[in-house]
């Protein structure tokens, strides 16, 4: 039963750590990037055919960190950075995506550790302060008012009961807290709001480059003559092979099923995306429905085409377009109902109805590819070239490090521009961003520019943020104020509470060193 159903007494026995509106404190989102995962819950939306993933994706001293917390949190901030990640290119997106994918992460384990913490530590959210933030949820309110049918509906969704999210939300609250005790003792409050003004008016904008070999070995180009004659030597063909066996497991492919289907909704049903908003169409009973897409069944039997009767009836419009191809999928992309079914067909045979939070399903299988694994002969010019790009970032890595550090800027954008490498632009960025559009997150980038502020020069140094390294140019600084006394003033309090994020970062470094972490295929490993 949850807060909505009955409002329970308030917790006792245990030490309120008292202050000013603790759940709401500005410097928090200021400081540490505003998002705490609670705040990431608000605006998930399900995937258009995802699934209840179980299994663990860390374990904190043995609790577990599942992977459907990771796949939720990971999706939201996705959605959140969405607009932010286009107009990148490829490589630049399954970079941000990457990097997304691994701060969700961090980002939950880090929320178990200070949970723990705050455990230690006595710290407690009262019933009364869940409920208050409960009732603000933006997804739950309509007309500024809380709708319980939206809080149901959200909670079926995610497969969640009110008292499993309520728990969750007390726990990212509790974990808010001990970040604004922590904030307390390291970094003044008064005139907190009035710093974050100003320094939001501020907005700088820069020029940056990847140096790390990773980031590098993207943009080298390798013809295939040089794989080939790389191939062919003994110490070159030795690494391929080396590399091979030790990601082989990147080269395994998964069993796949090419199927198409035909959709029917019924009321309640969760909405497909790129359908159209019909209420009637979604007011259908279940049972009427179930009639309706066997007679389909029955007519596709007796010989009439499956992929004109998608294209008329299905009501998963994107697919219907397409006679209800879906593509080849393996497993974990579908919902398990509609998986199970897929993956026990032989192709060419024709489901009964099959029932999903979708709807009804017509499935027939066109091809199935076995799980296999690719031979080395298959792969060995695309893992050669890989290996060899490598080879050559590494060096070119370490030479724009040592032009960089012997001030040798001219030489340094000379190799730039024989390897036709340009530098991104930050574009118009706000002292306050955690976010960089096209680059991620990004606070030690701007601290570093404006603790050595140097206009139109390249820093002496690479900078190191999310594992990676940059190259950085400050290009402007904008702002209401002259710009120098914008340096003399405001940029202190900045770099003060910025300091005091990576102070917070260092003592929750401190306290995961304290505490076993087993993340990823070490988990599935242990269990």
């Amino acid at each position: 039963m949850g807060f909505i159903d009955r409002l329970r007494k308030p917790s006792g026995g245990k030490r309120r750590v008292e202050g000013r509106r603790p759940l709401r404190t500005l410097a928090i989102y200021v400081i540490f990037g505003a998002i705490c995962v609670v705040f990431v819950f608000f605006g998930i939306i399900p995937n258009q055919m995802g699934f209840q993933q179980g299994g663990h994706a860390a374990l904190v001293n043995g609790r577990p960190v599942t992977v459907a917390d990771w796949l939720r949190v990971q999706e939201a901030m996705e959605n959140q950075y969405r607009g932010q990640m286009e107009g990148g290119s490829e490589a630049q997106r399954k970079m941000q995506t990457e990097q997304i994918r691994l701060r969700a992460l961090e980002q939950l384990i880090d929320s178990e550790v200070l949970s723990q913490v705050a455990q230690k530590m006595g710290l407690v959210v009262a019933d009364e302060e869940v409920r208050a933030v409960l009732l603000q949820i933006p997804a739950f309110l309509e007309d500024g008012r809380f709708k319980r049918d939206q809080y149901s509906q959200y909670l079926a969704q995610v497969g969640m009961s009110a008292g499993q999210f309520e728990a969750k939300l007390r726990r990212d609250l509790t974990v808010d807290r001990v970040r604004k005790v922590f904030m307390s003792a390291v970094q003044p409050v008064k005139g907190e709001k009035e710093a974050y003004e100003k320094l939001n008016n501020v907005k700088i904008e820069f020029d940056y480059l990847r140096l790390d070999p990773a980031g590098i070995k993207e943009r080298v180009v390798v013809a295939d003559a040089d794989v080939q004659a790389y191939l062919k030597s003994p110490e070159g063909l030795a690494k391929v092979k080396a590399e091979y066996e030790g990601k082989k497991a990147d080269f395994f492919l998964p069993e796949e099923v090419r199927a198409r289907h035909i959709l029917l909704k019924f009321s309640d049903s969760t909405p497909v995306e790129g359908a159209k908003k019909d209420a009637k169409a979604n007011a259908v009973a279940p049972e009427k429905v179930h009639k309706e897409i066997a007679a389909l069944r029955e007519e596709i039997a007796k010989g009439a085409a499956f992929a004109q009767v998608a294209k008329s009836r299905s009501q998963d419009v994107a697919s219907a377009k397409q006679g209800g191809d879906l593509g080849f999928f393996t497993r974990g992309k579908m919902v398990p109902e509609f998986e199970k079914v897929a993956f026990s067909l032989e192709p060419g045979v024709l489901s009964e109805p099959v029932r999903t939070s979708f709807g009804y399903h017509l499935i027939e299988v066109l091809a199935k590819k076995p799980a296999r694994q690719e031979e080395f002969e298959a792969v060995a010019m695309k893992v050669a070239k890989s290996v060899l790009q490598e080879e050559r970032a590494q060096a070119l890595s370490q030479s724009f490090k040592e032009k960089l550090a012997t001030a040798d800027k001219v030489a340094f954008d000379s190799e730039l521009k024989r390897l036709k490498m340009a530098a991104e632009t930050s574009g118009s960025v706000a002292l306050t961003a955690t976010y960089v559009p096209k680059l991620g997150q990004a606070e030690n980038l701007m601290s570093k520019l404006l603790a050595e502020p140097k206009m139109n020069e390249w820093l002496n140094h690479p900078v190191a943020s999310g594992g990676q390294e940059y190259a950085l140019k400050l290009r402007s600084v904008k702002t209401e104020q002259a710009k120098d006394d914008f340096m003399k003033g405001y940029q202190g309090k900045f770099l003060s509470m910025r300091s005091a994020s990576e102070t917070f970062s260092q003592w929750l470094d401190s306290e995961k060193a304290k505490m076993k972490i087993v993340r990823g295929q070490d988990v599935m490993k242990t269990n």
